[in-house]
């Protein structure tokens, strides 16, 4: 493993979404003490290249020396532009790559990858009433499609986040996004991405469905009703009187609108799949959750769920103790939604992987049990979230810039 591409990477990656993704000059600060102590005894003009993607197409060179650090940017088209060169960086000059970071910013040209085309054509094809659940924790209801433009609402928060599943019951805001600029789809892109794999992933439904269901749920109702219901953490009681309507009420007593029971059923039909790695040196195997992460995406999308599970337990067991692997959603059951988790766990020289049960049915809170489960339980649940409703699209320009990166020594393909 060359450790000085690892940190590199790391550090590069932490930029991508965030307010900071113009500031090279903050990125080469950060990177440069790091990796010279890595290659402190490297002969002085060897050369340690790591290319930076940027939104627009381009890339950023930066070539790390034990002495100083060249960097050149590459638009588009690939045509070479010099940032920094050998003189001024031997001499700790900043003033260049402090005014590329501002050149950046002004052409509000970030770090990180392009969107997929695929993104694109999908928001193109996008119809009113559709709604979008990613595996990031992010979630978008299109309200409206008027010629190109699509106006996306935002439900849900992100569950990944501090989001409570029941803030899906909150209006958010609405915004809209033309397909044909390339920012507002990039924009997008940055919101509902994979942090580990750079693929844009998740399931699509179009409320329509969720409409006849909750009619059926409300109109099967049986006279002096009162049943209790429990959509993850979300707790709700159908109810009709004997000469009333059927109703279903909140708990704290109040008519729920259609509108929101719609949307709530929707979004649980087709909540994310959330991977955790939970390590006890906190940091310090990130580039191998991306590694692990991209070699396990596509087993998902062609359902071949024994390799997940098999690389799951190889990844845990070669670090042997240091790794735990969750993996979690919420799954139905008839009317209800619970959810529904299981842990990779190493102990005694072996993997054990159990099933895991969350305090107040809620995926954002602490495990209350874990119990020992069949390989078949993982495999059935992996064949409902990842069924035909499941889309996946893969970056093709992080394929490409990645091949020049090791691999991980704790990964079996």
């Amino acid at each position: 493993m060359s450790e000085w591409q690892k940190i590199t990477d790391n550090i590069v990656r932490s930029y991508f979404s965030s307010n900071e993704r113009f500031n090279f000059y903050k990125l080469i600060s950060e990177a440069e003490p790091k990796v010279r102590a890595l290659i402190e005894g490297d002969d002085p003009d060897k050369k340690h290249v790591y290319l930076i993607p940027l939104d627009n197409g381009g890339l950023i060179e930066v070539d790390f020396h034990t002495k100083y650090t060249l960097v050149n940017e590459y638009d588009k088209d690939m045509k070479k532009s010099e940032v920094q060169t050998r003189v001024p960086a031997e001499r700790g000059e900043t003033a260049l790559l402090r005014n590329f970071a501002a050149k950046l910013k002004k052409e509000k040209t970030g770090m990180g990858y392009p969107y997929p085309e695929a993104l694109q054509n999908m928001l193109k094809a996008l119809r009113e009433g559709e709604l979008f659940v990613f595996d990031n924790g992010t979630s978008f209801l299109c309200t409206k499609k008027e010629g190109n433009i699509v106006t996306l609402k935002r439900v849900c928060g992100n569950i990944l986040g501090d989001s409570s599943v029941s803030s899906i019951l909150s209006d958010g805001k609405e915004f809209d996004v033309d397909p044909s600029k390339y920012t507002e789809i990039q924009s997008l892109y940055r919101s509902i991405s994979d942090h580990y794999t750079d693929s844009v992933r998740g399931r699509i439904s179009n409320i329509t469905v969720s409409k006849e269901y909750v009619k059926a749920l409300i109109g099967g109702a049986e006279k002096n009703c009162d049943r209790r219901i429990d959509v993850g953490p979300v707790m709700m009681r159908l109810k009709k009187s004997f000469v009333s309507p059927a109703k279903i009420y909140d708990a704290e007593g109040k008519i729920m609108p259609d509108d929101k029971l719609q949307l709530l059923y929707a979004w649980m039909s087709n909540a994310p799949v959330i991977t955790v790695f939970e390590h006890t040196d906190k940091g310090e195997h990130e580039f191998d959750d991306t590694r692990f992460s991209e070699s396990i995406e596509q087993f998902f999308k062609d359902g071949k769920f024994d390799n997940v599970y098999r690389s799951i337990c190889e990844y845990v067991i070669r670090l042997k103790g240091e790794l735990k692997v969750e993996i979690k959603s919420y799954i139905r059951n008839e009317d209800d939604f619970y959810a529904d988790g299981f842990q990779f766990a190493y102990k005694d020289g072996a993997v054990f992987m159990r099933r895991a049960t969350y305090a107040d049915n809620d995926l954002t809170h602490r495990i209350v049990a874990l119990k020992k489960s069949p390989q078949r339980l993982f495999s059935d649940f992996c064949a409902e979230k990842f069924n035909s409703d499941f889309f996946l699209m893969k970056n093709n320009k992080r394929a490409v810039l990645r091949k020049s990166l090791p691999e991980s020594e704790y990964i079996v393909e």
